[in-house]
C-alpha cells in the first residue's frame, strides 16, 4: 500500500532505501586490486634495486681486479720510437707485417717519457703527452683513479714519465692511448 500523501502545500519527499552492500563490495575489490598492484610494483622495485646494487658491486670488483692485474703486468721493452718508426716511409715492413706488429703491441704495458700538453678530467683523468717535445698530443694516458693528485701537480710543458697498457694505436701509429696509467714518481 502506498504511503500517505503529505498534507497540501508541503513538498513531497520520496524516501528510498538504498542497498549499500553492492557499493561496498565494489569499493573493497578496487582497494584490493590497488594494494595488490602496489605490492607487486614495490617488490619489483626492491628486487631491481637489489639486483642493480649487486651488478654495480660486481663491476667495481671486476675493475679493481683488472687494474690490479694491469699494475702487476711486466713492463715491456716496446719504445715509442719503435712504434712510430714502424710506420715511417723508410721502413721495409709489408702491410701484413705492420698489422701484426700493431696486434703484438696492443695490450702491452710500457713505460715512456714525454712532455705534458694537458691534463683533462671527465669520466677519468687523462694526461695528454707530446713524445717529441712539440705542442701536439701524441699519447693520451687514462690514469687510474688514485693518480689524480699526482696529475694535478704537473705543469704544462713539464717532462713526465708514465706507464700504462697500450689500448689503442691511431692511424699511421701517430698517436696512442694507454689505459691503467700511472705517473712515475718524480725525483
Amino acid at each position: 500500500m502506498p504511503p500517505n500523501p503529505p498534507p497540501l502545500g508541503q513538498p513531497q519527499i520520496n524516501i528510498v532505501q538504498k542497498n549499500n552492500s553492492g557499493c561496498r563490495t565494489l569499493l573493497f575489490v578496487c582497494l584490493g586490486i590497488i594494494l595488490a598492484v602496489t605490492f607487486v610494483i614495490g617488490g619489483c622495485v626492491v628486487l631491481g634495486v637489489w639486483t642493480i646494487g649487486e651488478t654495480v658491486d660486481q663491476v667495481v670488483e671486476s675493475v679493481k681486479e683488472t687494474e690490479a692485474e694491469a699494475k702487476a703486468s711486466p713492463i715491456t721493452a716496446i719504445t715509442w720510437d719503435a712504434v712510430t718508426n714502424a710506420r715511417s716511409p723508410d721502413n721495409t715492413l709489408t702491410e701484413l707485417q705492420q698489422a701484426e706488429l700493431r696486434q703484438n703491441v696492443l695490450g702491452k704495458r710500457v713505460r715512456w717519457s714525454g712532455t705534458l700538453v694537458e691534463v683533462t678530467s671527465g669520466s677519468h683523468v687523462a694526461l695528454h703527452v707530446s713524445m717529441d717535445g712539440d705542442s701536439k698530443t701524441d699519447v693520451v694516458i687514462r690514469l687510474l683513479a688514485d693518480q689524480k693528485k699526482s696529475a694535478a701537480e704537473i705543469a704544462k710543458g713539464e717532462a713526465v714519465s708514465f706507464e700504462g697498457t697500450i689500448d689503442e694505436l691511431g692511424s699511421e701509429f701517430l698517436h696512442a692511448r694507454l689505459k691503467y696509467g700511472q705517473i712515475a714518481p718524480r725525483p
